[in-house]
């Protein structure tokens, strides 16, 4: 029996360079991977200024070649300003600065120069609003002096009225035109003159009762005269009783 023990036991004895038996691997579902902290998001106090540059405005391509973004604008947020309140006011300023470059793009100038000087106004810096606003100042200035060569054309023509016409658009979009503060203060110095004399030619043609040469006299003053001549008002008064009394001698010859 002794003997039969020791073989046994010489049978359970594991070879050389045998491992041992190893316990069983876990499983999938057993294994756990550490989880990562997820990142710490930092609330800002409502009152606080936010220097990040959310909202940035979508860089638009230039219309037509009407200019080019020199960089992202940054909006910046004003203290007490909610976080949808700025970037709503961003997206007003983007809107606008889009509207203005088709502006600019069209060759309207007066509304290209209105939309980038509210929006310099209002954020300073804004993209490349700072050089559309010249480029609209300058067609501006470039639109008036045309008016005024036209203007001169006509005056030089005798047509008086269309050229004071011309020169008062001109005035209206740049008044610094070379010439034009003179141009126009001669103009008016010709009408006036004129007006005053075609009212006196009509008091003459009343006087010895021609309506007709009267009528016709009193319409060129009015025409002529600026608004604030009382001539001018006058003229208008005898022209309504002149067709008055025009029309009570037709009606008297039926």
């Amino acid at each position: 029996n002794r003997q039969q023990a020791q073989a046994n036991e010489s049978n359970n004895v594991p070879a050389a360079g045998t491992p041992p038996a190893s316990a069983p691997a876990a499983g999938p579902s057993e294994v756990r991977q550490p989880e990562s902290p997820a990142p710490a998001v930092a609330e800002r106090p409502a009152g606080s200024l936010d220097t990040g540059v959310d909202p940035r405005p979508a860089a638009p391509r230039p219309a037509g070649g009407a200019g080019t973004n020199a960089g992202a604008a940054r909006v910046g947020r004003r203290p007490g300003e909610s976080v949808d309140a700025w970037r709503s006011r961003g997206a007003a300023l983007q809107m606008r600065y889009e509207y203005s470059t088709a502006a600019l793009t069209r060759g309207d100038f007066a509304a290209a120069a209105g939309g980038f000087e509210a929006i310099l106004i209002e954020e300073p810096g804004f993209l490349d609003s700072a050089g559309l606003l010249v480029q609209a100042q300058s067609g501006l200035r470039s639109s008036a002096r045309r008016l005024y060569l036209a203007g001169q054309k006509l005056e030089e023509a005798g047509d008086w009225v269309g050229a004071l016409q011309k020169y008062e658009q001109a005035r209206q979009i740049f008044s610094g035109v070379d010439g034009l503060a003179v141009s126009l203060k001669q103009v008016r110095g010709k009408l006036h003159t004129a007006g005053t004399a075609a009212f006196d030619e009509g008091r003459q043609h009343e006087a010895a009762g021609r309506r007709d040469e009267a009528l016709k006299a009193y319409d060129k003053a009015i025409q002529w005269l600026p608004p604030d001549d009382p001539n001018r008002q006058a003229a208008r008064t005898r022209v309504e009783q002149l067709k008055r009394t025009i029309e009570e001698y037709a009606r008297g010859q039926q």
